[in-house]
Order: C-alpha cells, then structure tokens, then sequence
C-alpha cells in the first residue's frame, strides 16, 4: 500500500511539492535520510521543480554519509500516473548491485553547488533490472508528476531476493515498492535514503492526449532506450502543431 488514506493529497506551492521527510507527504516507505541525485548542475532536492530535458538521462546517486552495507538497490517511482486504478505508479527505474564509495568525493549537486559525497557505483556493470526511462508526463491532468527514488540495502540478499525484483519489473504500470520489498524478503527499514523531484508538462492538456496517454506510457517502457529521445521530440511537435491549429482557427478574417 502506497498511501495512509488520511494522507492521501499533496501540497504544490511555488513549484515545490510537500514533503514528509525526504519523501511525499503520505507515501511509504518514507525515510529522512538524503538520497542525493544529480543531473549534473540540476538540483533535484526536496521536491524540487525539475525541467523534462534535465532530467532525460539516469542520475548519479550518492549519499552525505558513509553506508555501512556492501550492495544497494535504486528504485525510481512516478506517483501520479493518470489512470483510474490504485496505485497511481509506473517504475522508471530499478538498479541493483550499487557499491557505496569507502571515501568521499565531491561531486556537484545542482545549482553551481558542490558537496563531499559518497557515490554510489555500478562498479560491476550489472545490467539495470527496469532500464532508465526518463521523466515525460503527459498532456493529462495531473500535469505535474511526483517522482520518487528509493536506496535500498540490499546487502546479503540471496539469488531468490534478486529473482524476486526482478518478477516484480515484469509490470510496471502500478509498481507496488511495498509489494516488492516484500516479495524480496525486505522490509521499509531496508530503505535507507530517498529523494523526490517534479517534473511539470507544460500543458494545455490535449483531447487526443485524454485516449492515449497511458497506452503511450505502456509503450514506452518496453521500447529500446534509443527510441525514447525520438518519442519525447515527436510527441512536442505534435503538442506544438495542435497549439497553432487552435490559434489559427480562433483568428477573425480580415476586413476588406
């Protein structure tokens, strides 16, 4: 279960959503520790405001203090998904196999600022159990969407665990974190840091958009990463050219 139903509603005030601790108000598992991610010089923190484009290719993660575990997991959550069935979810990302850093490095965090930070690191190349798949909400209310990501301790998790996430990937229209974990034989106090991020589609929201929107997501998902630059720059054109249609047409003829 995703939200305490008293606490199903969120907070949007000057681009910032409300957070309770370093997750969305209502969301579990919920934690206090900084998950750190870093799209280069675009901060990310806390709810943050976070542009489409920034956000196109997989972050770096780090976290402000050493991690005493050997292997760690990170999930990646859309929270808003515009679909009429609970949960509201798609999984955009899950990786496995994340070596912490024994010692800190700087490392930019957004907005020219630099921290000490100990990074996390694919350092076996480990295959991504759910690719990447960049942030690009719909022309469908809502549209703005929450995006969580998740640290998990995922040290001494046995072959039966790993199996367990990866069947968990199988569908990731309404990914289920709790669901999951426990699938893995984990719990909420596996999850050890998190971090959450908006990302806003500019609108208006689009008739067409209404019908196949979700299809568009299910697509998505399972498309080759190469393909998702090309759907995000075809999908803009198509919002751009519907956007001059209705300007032209609300034109008065010139007098003669």
């Amino acid at each position: 279960m995703f939200f305490s139903k008293s606490l199903l509603f969120v907070s949007a005030i000057g681009g910032i959503t409300q957070v309770a601790g370093k997750t969305p108000v209502g969301f579990t598992p919920a934690t206090e520790s900084d998950l750190i991610v870093t799209y280069g010089q675009v901060a990310t923190q806390d709810g943050a405001e976070v542009a489409e484009d920034a956000v196109a290719s997989q972050p770096k993660l780090a976290t402000a203090s050493k991690l005493p575990g050997s292997s760690y997991a990170v999930l990646m959550v859309d929270l808003d998904i515009p679909v009429d069935t609970d949960p509201h979810t798609l999984l955009h990302w899950m990786q496995t196999d994340l070596t912490p850093a024994t010692t800190a490095t700087t490392m930019a965090t957004g907005d020219g600022k630099t921290a000490s930070v100990f990074e996390l690191q694919n350092t076996k190349n480990t295959p991504a159990l759910a690719a990447y798949v960049a942030p690009a909400p719909p022309a469908k209310n809502p549209l703005s969407h929450r995006y969580v990501q998740l640290l998990v301790d995922t040290s001494g998790l046995g072959a039966r665990g790993l199996e367990a996430f990866k069947s968990a990937t199988s569908e990731r229209m309404g990914f289920d974190v709790g669901a999951a974990l426990v699938a893995a034989g984990l719990s909420d106090r596996n999850v050890v840091a998190a971090n959450s991020y908006n990302v806003t589609n500019p609108g208006p929201v689009q008739a067409d958009e209404l019908k196949r929107a979700v299809p568009e997501m299910r697509r998505m998902v399972v498309r080759a990463p190469e393909h998702w630059d090309a759907e995000r720059k075809v999908r803009r054109q198509e919002q751009q050219q519907a956007a001059t249609k209705t300007g032209e047409s609300k034109q008065l003829p010139r007098r003669r």
